[in-house]
């Protein structure tokens, strides 16, 4: 083998990696801007069926910002440290136990805990 077929096969493998990397960056970030959709599209539901003021919406939706954007920078620091791989899957088991924690709220003063 060459020289050249060696360097063309680790720029096909660096190609490769790149779009994985890509594909994997660009799904996460849909799904960062979904979760903060999603928030916004339950307060109808949430005034509802927790009986909230508007004011309670306030809190509920900024509480919701700062507590996904604090986790999101601590997990960021903990890949740092540690594995990324296994601080992502602790924070995707993270989110989706909190989230389905605040669904089954029985109060607003619990889903804003």
């Amino acid at each position: 083998m060459t020289s050249t077929t060696a360097s063309a096969r680790l720029d096909n493998r660096t190609i490769g990696l790149d779009r994985a990397a890509f594909a994997l960056l660009s799904a996460i970030q849909v799904t960062l801007i979904a979760s903060i959709t999603v928030m916004s599209v339950a307060l109808p539901a949430i005034r509802r069926d927790l009986r909230a003021d508007p004011r309670d919406l306030v809190i509920a939706a900024s509480a919701y910002g700062l507590s996904f954007g604090g986790l999101l920078l601590l997990g960021g620091r903990l890949a740092d440290l540690i594995r990324p791989r296994a601080v992502l899957v602790a924070g995707l088991a993270v989110f989706g136990a909190g989230s389905a924690t605040a669904g089954l709220a029985p109060a607003f003063g619990a889903l804003v805990a």
